[in-house]
């Protein structure tokens, strides 16, 4: 087996050797399916990875942003016709960044036994979807030819073959997704390509207590080949236990990703991964998150289960005098049993003639505290009465208190009231003399601020005149400048040069001051151009930018000139150095 594994690894690394130009694939991205939904990686794992009887949904997001980035859902059911064979469909929904993929998914996957520990796996998924545009929002560089899609949705079927050879635990497996690749539409689109998926595994038994179940740790190490892409390399590896698993991996392009999951009742599992954008390639680019959610509907009963009617017979031989000494156990028991039972009614009838006698005394306790509790109430209701009487009379006294203390207050209180009026007038008189003295100062006062806010408000308006004459006189001199510069600038005709690009447009158009502006991009997506404005920003420079109505797009410059000759020396000199990038002129005319 060692010497298997090193063949298929040299051979592994051998193919892997043919990287291609970097750039984002658009293969399925299921390299992390090793717990559940497998037979999207291979067909063939759905014999034993996908856990027969089970439905699962696997979502992935590309760097962790549900818009135009590259998404993929799948849902899938896998059922176990026999112990040879299973079977398993489900929806697909696959967002490439350029295309949108949606349809469905039919898996079949057959065992060949050639001995008790060897098998080979032949399996086979058909994919039918629907094709379209994911995107068309993005707008190109001018100066950069692209590819351009057309706006046609086709209906794809794509047909991936898969093998896979199983010794003991050890497996090998190969498949090649798109082999045979038929547009049902009539299009002259082509399609993606076949894709080469090899993988080596081995599934470790780890035993961590009976409650775990049948635990083991899971090493796969694969290679994929992408037509357009990098080969990709990647190494994953899988704890699994019946409650939970750990799953923890690597991809040359993708990154480093590690997940974990729980099941719940033993049907229910849920997990989810993240995976990291380390790569030079990727940067700039947030985590990519996974989930996964999978309910079991029955226990399959697995392939070492299944043994002929000659070994059941074997079996219950063996077993027989196991039987018989059960059953001698069972019959001491039963005895024992009945021993017990008549004791325990025994020792019931003694208890009942004791309680019998216990119930007579407490009777006899309970008709003495009743006569002792009566005469006790008599004697409460006596002493009641006579609180009551006396309370009754306390109040009458309280009551002839009360009514004199309320005679004496209100003749104190007529008493004050009337040295409170005769203070009153004395007060009143002493007030209006102040009120008379502080109308006649307000008044004097009053007149005053008048005379103040009346010269304040001359000195303002005189003030304002003349700050208006000056700001009118300086708006005059600045237009008369600015007529100047746009005659000289209509007047004068601009030559354009071999390889130079030159743009010119009116006044007219878009409310844009003349002048002759240094172009350094142009946007149609309002994200690039946000992002490109931060960009320069941090870079230290001060962009700007303005719309154009005709074309729908953001022209951002770095600075407006009034002649060609100083814009072309900002250009030729990389704007004095600071910006290295490509630049070109942008001139607006007065009419």
């Amino acid at each position: 087996m060692r010497k298997a594994f090193g063949i298929c690894f040299c051979l592994f690394l051998l193919v892997g050797t043919q990287a291609q130009e970097v750039s984002l694939p658009e293969d399925l991205r299921q390299h992390n399916l090793t717990q559940f939904n497998a037979s999207l990686l291979n067909p063939t794992y759905s014999y034993d990875w996908n856990r027969p009887h089970a439905a699962s949904f696997w979502s992935r997001w590309q760097w962790q942003t549900i818009d135009g980035d590259p998404t993929t859902l799948f849902f899938s059911y896998t059922h176990k016709l026999s112990a040879a064979s299973t079977i398993g469909g489900g929806f697909i929904q696959h967002n490439t960044g350029t295309f949108l993929n949606t349809g469905g998914l039919l898996n079949y996957t057959h065992a060949i036994n050639f001995d008790p520990n060897i098998k080979l796996l032949l399996g086979a998924n058909i994919l039918g979807f629907q094709q379209e545009l994911a995107d068309d929002r993005f707008m190109p560089n001018p100066d950069i030819d692209l590819p351009v899609f057309s706006e046609t949705n086709d209906f794809l079927l794509q047909f991936t073959p898969g093998a896979r050879l199983l010794v003991n635990n050890f497996s090998v497996a190969l498949a090649l997704e798109n082999a045979i690749d038929i547009n049902l539409t009539d299009s002259d689109r082509d399609g993606l390509g076949s894709i080469f998926i090899g993988a080596l595994s081995n599934d470790f038994p780890v035993y961590l207590s009976e409650g775990l179940g049948n635990s083991f740790v899971r090493p796969l190490l694969y290679v994929k080949t992408i037509p357009n892409a990098d080969t990709q390399i990647g190494l994953n590896a899988l704890f699994s236990t019946s409650k939970f698993w750990f799953q923890g991996g690597y991809n040359n392009f993708y990154g480093p990703s590690l997940g974990l999951g729980l099941t719940f009742f033993k049907h229910f599992s849920v997990g989810g991964l993240m995976e990291f954008s380390t790569g030079d390639d990727l940067d700039g680019e947030d985590s990519t998150f996974e989930l996964l959610v999978s309910y079991h509907f029955g226990k399959a009963k697995p392939d070492q289960e299944v043994e002929s009617g000659v070994e059941e017979e074997v079996k219950l031989a063996d077993e027989l005098p196991k039987v018989e000494e059960e059953q001698e156990e069972q019959d001491e028991q039963k005895r024992q049993q009945e021993a017990e039972r008549l004791q325990r009614e025994r020792d019931s009838i003694n208890q009942a003639l004791a309680e019998a006698k216990q119930r007579q005394v407490q009777d006899s306790i309970r008709r003495v505290n009743a006569q002792q509790k009566q005469q006790r109430e008599q004697d409460s209701i006596a002493m009641t009465r006579q609180k009551e009487a006396d309370a009754q009379r306390e109040q009458k006294r309280l009551d002839s208190i009360a009514k004199l203390q309320q005679q004496e207050r209100e003749a104190e209180a007529l008493r004050e009231q009337r040295r409170l009026d005769s203070l009153a007038q004395v007060r009143e008189k002493e007030a209006r003399a102040i009120i008379e003295q502080r109308r006649t100062d307000s008044i004097a006062e009053l007149q005053q601020e008048k005379e103040q806010a009346e010269a304040l408000q001359k000195q303002q308006r005189a003030d304002s005149i003349a700050e208006q004459q000056r700001k009118e006189a300086e708006a005059l001199r600045e237009q008369q400048r600015l007529d100047s510069i746009a005659k000289l600038q209509q007047q004068e005709e601009v030559e354009v040069k071999p390889g130079e690009k030159y743009e010119e447009v009116t006044r007219n158009e878009d409310g844009l001051q003349p002048g002759f502006y240094l172009i350094a991009n142009v946007f149609g997506t309002k994200k690039y151009f946000d992002n490109f404005m931060k960009t320069l920003q941090e870079k230290g420079l001060n962009p700007k930018s303005f719309y154009r109505k005709l074309n729908k797009y953001n022209y951002v410059y770095l600075e407006r000139y009034d002649t060609v000759e100083e814009a072309r020396k900002a250009r030729d000199s990389k704007f004095n150095g600071k910006y290295p990038d490509k630049t070109w002129i942008f001139r607006v005319r007065l009419e």
